[in-house]
């Protein structure tokens, strides 16, 4: 059998454009992770582990809820098995 490489889709495609533009948008989401020695806030889009630790809950999700209001993103809450626990 001979495979024969497909052509990207036109970029004035809409349904394209769209699709870009959610991957886009939810790449700019907030993390907030449960550690055991606290809570971090960190952006989606990094794949390190780097962020702000916070020891208290409540100021983690303060803090990336400021962060995502600013960004138009969402605040995506994690426990420390990576279960998600709120939106």
């Amino acid at each position: 059998m001979k495979f024969r490489k497909l052509p990207p889709p036109a970029k004035s495609n809409k349904l394209v454009q769209e699709y870009v533009d959610a991957v886009e948008k939810g790449r700019r989401n907030y993390y907030v992770i449960q550690n055991g020695s606290g809570w971090y806030v960190r952006k989606a889009s990094v794949r390190t582990s780097n962020g702000k630790l916070f020891r208290d809950k409540s100021e983690a999700v303060r803090t990336a809820n400021a962060r995502a209001n600013r960004n138009e993103s969402r605040v995506l809450v994690f426990n420390n098995k990576g279960d998600l626990i709120s939106r």
